[in-house]
């Protein structure tokens, strides 16, 4: 009974509810685990071969009431990772990821032996994610409404991890957890969620392996020549373009317009018909993606606050003016959709 959640307690009666919940995340947990076997064969030796280090890595994360669990993945990082990060969330630049590490990470197979932590009743499928206690107490407990999290059993898959980047700021998968947490029927929920889940991981990591196929197959994890791709590529990037307002607060028309060229995590290369000739300005981006499994396209935009740091003039192939704009996004939701639609970094 150690996997069932307080919410399905009934006046200290476990529920039906709550047999059900255990009866999910059992049954569902054993299924996954025979479908991946295959996965639980080779990664071990794919990670042998390319480094000789251990497979798994162990860590402590906090679970319901704060409580210490050790929790297990595909190890991805160069060993002793975890000593250098300290409370440091992992970034790119951090550049700690092994070869077949980050294809790990982006295709959410190093989480895969958690299916034994579901199993051993530390976790459930759909929860919010366990946190490192170092990165809790220097980080999260400052947050507010963070720690509504503990009054349930962290998850393999989290509700805000799903929907958003790794980068996301914590403050907006607080409140994304958070919301999730209200739900009433969270069973139901869960279910709908775990299938959602598995759909869209199955198709990127497809993806995933295609990708690595055609850049040279296992060769790259081997030898660890795999040549460093940026590490924010765009989705739909010809597809972007801007609009400016030189007075910074959107009260007037639109003064300009142009196409993006370029884009990293605080600066936009533009092109416009016109030169830029304020330092600072507002600008709202518009891109147009397609989303995995579907058909349709869909825009997103975002605004943020820029100042002119380089005007590279006149490009006489296109005809337009170049600059180079240093960008602040006005609010943390700006923040996710610039990681998640402009940039394309990963699910968490």
């Amino acid at each position: 009974m150690n996997n069932i959640d307080s919410s399905y307690f009934d006046n200290g009666k476990v529920s039906s509810a709550a047999l059900l919940y255990l009866l999910f995340n059992v049954s569902a947990s054993l299924c996954f685990l025979l479908l991946a076997l295959p996965a639980f064969i080779l990664i071990p030796i794919a990670i042998k071969m390319q480094d000789g280090g251990p497979v798994f890595y162990v860590g402590s994360r906090l679970g319901k009431a704060k409580k210490r669990f050790n929790i297990y993945k595909f190890r991805t990082l160069e060993v002793g990772a975890e000593q250098l990060l300290g409370a440091q969330l992992l970034s790119p630049h951090h550049k700690l990821e092994t070869p077949i590490g980050k294809f790990l990470r982006d295709s959410r197979l190093d989480e895969l032996p958690q299916l034994f932590n579901v199993l051993r009743g530390e976790m459930v499928l759909i929860g919010p994610r366990p946190e490192r206690p170092s990165v809790y107490l220097d980080v999260c407990r400052k947050i507010p409404g963070y720690d509504k999290r503990f009054t349930v059993k962290p998850g393999l898959i989290g509700y805000a991890q799903l929907f958003t980047p790794h980068s996301t700021p914590k403050t907006v998968r607080v409140l994304i957890d958070n919301n999730y947490l209200l739900r009433k029927k969270r069973l139901r929920s869960d279910i709908l969620l775990f299938g959602y889940a598995i759909a869209i991981l199955s198709a990127n990591l497809l993806v995933k392996i295609f990708a690595s196929l055609a850049q040279g197959g296992l060769r790259q994890f081997k030898s660890g020549a795999r040549k460093e791709r940026r590490n924010t590529s765009r989705i739909g990037l010809k597809a972007t373009y801007v609009t400016i307002w030189h007075d910074g607060k959107q009260r007037s028309m639109p003064q300009l317009q142009g196409i993006v060229i370029n884009i990293n995590d605080n600066q936009i290369l533009i092109a416009t018909a016109l030169q830029l000739s304020l330092e600072k300005m507002h600008i709202e981006l518009v891109t147009t993606y397609r989303p995995v499994l579907m058909l349709k396209t869909r825009h997103k935009c975002m605004h943020c606050d820029v100042i002119l740091t380089i005007n590279k003039g006149f490009n006489p192939q296109t005809e337009l003016f170049e600059s180079v704009l240093m960008f602040d996004c006005i609010s943390p939701l700006n923040t996710l959709k610039l990681n998640k639609y402009f940039l394309n970094k990963s699910i968490a």
